[in-house]
């Protein structure tokens, strides 16, 4: 009765990783089952499940929502792997956030580290406000500008080269 007791009140909470979590949940069925009362995979994952905290929600949403439960070995593996992305994920927002700090001081203009670029302030600029067509526009091709695509034709656009 003991170990039953224990095996329906385990949960992730009382675990530094879900590694443990998981040995802890097979060690205890390898115990029911020495003693007469075998735990059966299904019920194992589901207790897997049902004793994860809040952070994997979307996790046992998913397991839940599959036709055929997937096994104890292959839950514990998709679990590590979720356990793994959470923490990837909190430790990119921290990063991001502490750079955000850093950049508050900096001027939200564009900078250009390019010296061949020249301003246009100064000299009469007959194309201010208008779109100057360089680059991949479109070029009165209906769209479909740039290199390749369904326009380019003939030796060296888009065909395969003549021998």
């Amino acid at each position: 009765m003991y170990l039953e007791t224990q095996f329906t009140n385990t949960c992730l909470t009382d675990f530094s990783s879900t590694s443990a979590y998981c040995n802890h949940l097979k060690s205890l069925a390898d115990q029911l089952s020495n003693v007469g009362a075998p735990v059966s995979d299904q019920r194992l994952v589901l207790r897997l499940l049902t004793g994860l905290t809040e952070a994997y929600a979307s996790f046992v949403t998913v397991m839940q929502q599959k036709d055929e439960l997937p096994n104890f070995a292959t839950t514990c593996s998709r679990l590590k792997m979720e356990e793994t992305t959470i923490k990837e994920r909190a430790t990119c927002e921290s990063g991001s956030t502490a750079l955000l700090t850093v950049d508050e001081g900096f001027s939200s203009q564009p900078q250009h580290h390019n010296s061949n670029i020249t301003s246009s302030q100064g000299r009469n600029n007959s194309n201010q406000g208008k779109k100057n067509n360089r680059g991949r526009g479109n070029n009165n091709r209906g769209g479909k500008g740039g290199r390749g695509g369904a326009w380019a034709t003939g030796p060296g656009r888009g065909s395969a080269p003549q021998q």
